[in-house]
Order: structure tokens, then C-alpha cells, then sequence
């Protein structure tokens, strides 16, 4: 495998360019980009670019010793553990960070094996499979709606010796939810919260998409107060969810649709035109202009705004073990 390592994993996976422009990246760049940039969906050829220059990691904690203790940067128990350097910094191979940006590549465009066979080969070499990468995989898998094998791909997780964090069994939990079983969502849920794992808001939101997606209008809002029973606040995706289901139920359920939609404002929270359009579906599109207009809330422009300009709600990417 060491042969291998002659060339990077960046210049052999079909889901990244190239290596030509690995060199083209600003140097100085913190180790802890990487996971932002493949999760926030940054093109394969920044991320080729970030793999052989980011070889230093994030500060270890006041009280931490040279081996980090965080989840994230946890290792195969057998395998090479990333060292630490006299600036307080834990300094990552290089080969290790190329392995997960690949993996990370691969499960955002909807490759899940292709990830699952690069984390086999990070396996077999003197690094070892990291928790980020085993995130990568298992929520390609959940993308897919493919629960299953993304709790197989958990439980050989713990097998080799890592720790699942929050993102871990989040991911399983959206898998079940896409698959329609939120009967197992839930099951994964409390499981979490039995091995001592905090959800996030991300967790939450997770159950209520499964809920709404079946129109179950009463569990989708019972799990919504869950998140305000919890040290967390519903956010965007919460609400938007939830009023999703509302659409979907049948009959929709205006009344709750209403109430949820101005709860949402209430609380500060931004209408996207997800929300617009499910709130149309639920009500009508005279009873949503009304609604609107009583909020002072212009719909053309709410269904015109960019993204970008829209207040952003921060997710859980495969290093986050909170919310």
C-alpha cells in the first residue's frame, strides 16, 4: 500500500479532477476547511486542490495530551495516530487527509460504494479509516435511502475500534427517514441518546422530515416540541418540515400549516420558498396571500431571493459533534 501512496488517492478517483491543479490552492489554509468545503458542497476540483496542502490540524483542547481525544480525529486502534507538534497542533498526514476528501467527494455525489471502497483501501494502509470517513459513507448510504447498510456500515465503525458521534447516527436516522420507516428513526434515535450521545437540531429535524414525508402531522409536531423541551431551538428546516407534512397529509391540514407558519416568524426564523410553496399547498394560495401579507412578507421576493441571501442555519458536517 505504501506504493500506492506515491499517488495520492486525489489522482485516482474518478470523482476528482486531476492532480494539475492541486497546486493552485493558497497555503495557510486551517486543516478544519476540508470538512466545511466537501460538505458544503464545493467542487472536487477545490477539494483536490486542499488534500495536499492541508496537512496540519485544528488546535488540541487546553487539557488534551498529544493524541487528541476528539471524535473526529480518532483512528483505528493498530494504526499510525496523527502527531502532534511543540505549536499545540496535531499535524495529519497527509495520505489521510487525501483519503477523506475522497471518500467525502465520492458520498456527495451520490457515490456511496465508490466511498465505501476507498474507505476499504484507507483501511489496509498504516493510517487507518478516520471517523470522518466512516461519516462520509454512511451518510452516502442514508442519501440513498439506504438504511441498512448504512448502520452495517456503524456498526463496523465500532468494530474497528472508533466511537460514533452525533453526525454518525443522524446520518442513520435520515436514512430510515427516506426509506419511509420512522418507526426505525426513532429506534436509532433513542439508541443514540442510550450510548450518551447529545442529538442536534440536525437529529430532530431527521425524525420530523420522516413524519411529514408520510403526513403524519401530529408526530411531526410532537418532535418539533421536543426540540424546545431540549436545550435547542426548531430552525428553518424544522418548520419547513413540518409544514411540509401539513401539505401532505390528507386532507392537509391548514389550521396546524397556519399556526406552525407564523410560529416560524415569531421566532425570527425566515421564510425560504420551500416554505412558501408547501404553505400553499396546505392552505391555498388565496389563504397564504392573506397570511403573508398580514406578516408583512413579500412572496415574489421570498421566492426570487437567492440562497446565499437567505439567513443560513448551520448543519452538522462529518467533524461537528454538536449542534
Amino acid at each position: 500500500m505504501r506504493a500506492l501512496a506515491a499517488t495520492p488517492p486525489w489522482l485516482r478517483c474518478s470523482a476528482l479532477p486531476a492532480g494539475r491543479d492541486a497546486a493552485r490552492l493558497c497555503p495557510g489554509q486551517p486543516w478544519e476547511l476540508l470538512p466545511r468545503m466537501a460538505s458544503s458542497g464545493t467542487t472536487a476540483s477545490r477539494l483536490s486542490w486542499a488534500a495536499p496542502r492541508l496537512a496540519r490540524g485544528p488546535p488540541l483542547p487546553a487539557a488534551s495530551s498529544s493524541s487528541s481525544s476528539s471524535p473526529a480525529r480518532q483512528t483505528k486502534r493498530g494504526h499510525t495516530p496523527a502527531s502532534s507538534t511543540r505549536s499545540g497542533r496535531i499535524r495529519v498526514p497527509t495520505e489521510e487527509v487525501s483519503y477523506s476528501v475522497v471518500i467525502q467527494a465520492c458520498s456527495q455525489k451520490g457515490d456511496a460504494q465508490g466511498a465505501a471502497s476507498w474507505l476499504e483501501e484507507m483501511a489496509s494502509t498504516v493510517y487507518g479509516p478516520n471517523v470522518f470517513a466512516f461519516n462520509a459513507v454512511i451518510a452516502g448510504f442514508a442519501q440513498q435511502g439506504s438504511p441498512d447498510e448504512a448502520a452495517r456500515w456503524l456498526a463496523r465503525m465500532k468494530a474497528d475500534g472508533l466511537e460514533p458521534n452525533v453526525v454518525s447516527y443522524t446520518a442513520v436516522i435520515n436514512g430510515c427517514a427516506r426509506a419511509g420507516d420512522s418507526i426505525a428513526a426513532v429506534r436509532w434515535f433513542e439508541t443514540m441518546l442510550q450510548n450518551g450521545i447529545a442529538p442536534n437540531t440536525a437529529s430532530f429535524n431527521a425524525i420530523i422530515i420522516g413524519f411529514a414525508r408520510l403526513g403524519d402531522v401530529t408526530s411531526a409536531v410532537r418532535w418539533l416540541e421536543r426540540i424546545r423541551g431540549s436545550s435547542l431551538s426548531p430552525d428553518e428546516v424544522s418548520y419547513n418540515s413540518a409544514i411540509h407534512g401539513c401539505a401532505c397529509a390528507r386532507p392537509a391540514r391548514a389550521d396546524k400549516a397556519e399556526r406552525l407558519f407564523q410560529e416560524m416568524r415569531t421566532a425570527g426564523l425566515w421564510p425560504s420558498s420551500s416554505t412558501i410553496t408547501s404553505l400553499d399547498r396546505a392552505v391555498g394560495t388565496r389563504r397564504r396571500d392573506a397570511l403573508c401579507e398580514t406578516l408583512g412578507l413579500d412572496i415574489a421576493r421570498i421566492m426570487r431571493r437567492p440562497a446565499a441571501e437567505r439567513p443560513r442555519f448551520r448543519l452538522p458536517s462529518a467533524t461537528t459533534t454538536g449542534s
